[in-house]
């Protein structure tokens, strides 16, 4: 496959410290996290943001072919098959390849993306060493979502999940993934700057007076379940369902194509539900709320 091209934005402090990596776009229709990450770019231009320790690289748009056609992917999903591959046999893997060395020759990294459904913001906390779970409640998002490298390793489908931050849990390095709101909501550029600049603070990288210090609230945990699959074009949900809404006991969720329907056997947590998923795909989550 043939090397691509990706654009990499780097700030330099003259006093060593944290070497930490943000992308957005690893989905290209999520644009927020590209454009919170060209707004701080401006900001260190300007001199409005200033680096105090360490340095910083931005990859704007990490999946350069999906995001110039506003689609998720163009061969396979880029955060299920981010691995060092000898011989990619896709677009996604080689970009995998490529990416993964931003990661680690990095001390921390930060994947900025944004939801399908509208919903709260999360973030997810999939190897919760103290190092990574400190990062998650720096960024001062409403939900903590776990669980998600059990749920893959035994989903039915037999579908592994090597997504960014299992690669940098496996290279020895500090990672979170957030989501910021949904794909086109303004706000979502708005949270992806406020995290941006909270994960420069958290490691000291910047005055840490520049942040708006996080409310204090009680974070909600989500325990992730299981996964869904879409098994055909037909299957339908049973509402324009939104990420993390909680579902009572016996709810109907959704309809296979031949009757069959989906019901709640608890009170649970919807999660990313993808409402325009194909057959095949992934369609939405379960999970579990508790209080942190």
């Amino acid at each position: 496959m043939q090397m691509t091209s990706l654009e990499n934005l780097t700030f330099k402090s003259e006093t060593s410290g944290t070497s930490l990596v943000i992308f957005g776009a690893i989905h290209g229709n999520e644009p927020a996290g590209t454009a919170a990450i060209r707004n701080i770019c401006q900001k260190f231009d300007s001199g409005e943001l200033k680096l105090t320790k360490g340095q910083v690289t931005f990859i704007p748009v990490a999946n350069p072919k999906a995001y110039s056609e506003n689609t998720r992917f163009i061969e396979e999903d880029l955060n299920r098959v981010f691995k060092d591959t000898e011989d990619p046999q896709s677009y996604e893997q080689t970009l995998a390849n490529e990416l993964g060395r931003y990661i680690k020759e990095s001390d921390a990294f930060l994947d900025i993306h944004t939801t399908s459904a509208p919903g709260p913001t999360c973030v997810f906390i999939d190897f919760p060493t103290l190092e990574n779970t400190a990062f998650a409640e720096a960024m001062g998002m409403e939900y903590a979502i776990t669980g998600w490298p059990s749920v893959y390793a035994h989903n039915p489908n037999g579908l592994d999940s090597y997504d960014t931050t299992r690669y940098a849990y496996e290279h020895g390095k500090i990672g979170i993934i957030i989501e910021c709101g949904q794909h086109e909501e303004s706000n979502a550029v708005l949270i992806a700057e406020r995290s941006i600049v909270r994960a420069l603070a958290h490691f000291e990288m910047i005055d840490p007076t520049l942040i708006t210090p996080i409310s204090v609230i009680r974070q909600k945990t989500v325990a992730m379940e299981r996964i869904i699959y879409k098994e055909h074009e037909n299957d339908v949900l049973t509402k324009e369902w939104k990420h993390l809404e909680e579902v009572e006991a016996g709810t109907n969720i959704a309809i296979r194509e031949n009757g069959d329907t989906l019901v709640a056997e608890k009170e649970l947590v919807l999660l990313l539900p993808k409402h325009s998923a194909k057959a095949g795909q992934e369609w939405f989550y379960t999970g579990v709320k508790s209080e942190s």
